[in-house]
C-alpha cells in the first residue's frame, strides 16, 4: 500500500521514505511481481499535485495497475 500524508509524507507498506527511495522500492517490486497491483492511499487534505506526481513515479517506475483506495465522508 502507497500512503500520501496531508504534509507529503510518503510511505510503501508503512515504511516512509523520500521520493528517490520510494520509486526504487517500487521498481523492485514491479520487477519481482510485474502483475500485481498497486494500492494507494492519500489523505484527504494531501496536495492534489502531490497525488498526481506520486501517481506518475509509479507508472515511470513500470506500475501498469493502481487502485485508488478512498473513505467516505463522516457524517
Amino acid at each position: 500500500v502507497v500512503l500520501l500524508g496531508a504534509d507529503g509524507t510518503l510511505a510503501l507498506d508503512g515504511q516512509v521514505m523520500d521520493e528517490t527511495a520510494f520509486a526504487a522500492a517500487v521498481a523492485d517490486r514491479v520487477k519481482a511481481d510485474s502483475a500485481g497491483t498497486f494500492r494507494f492511499k492519500a489523505d484527504g487534505k494531501a496536495e492534489a499535485t502531490r497525488v498526481v506526481a506520486v501517481m506518475e513515479t509509479l507508472r515511470q517506475a513500470g506500475v501498469e495497475k493502481l487502485r485508488l483506495l478512498t473513505l467516505p465522508e463522516a457524517r
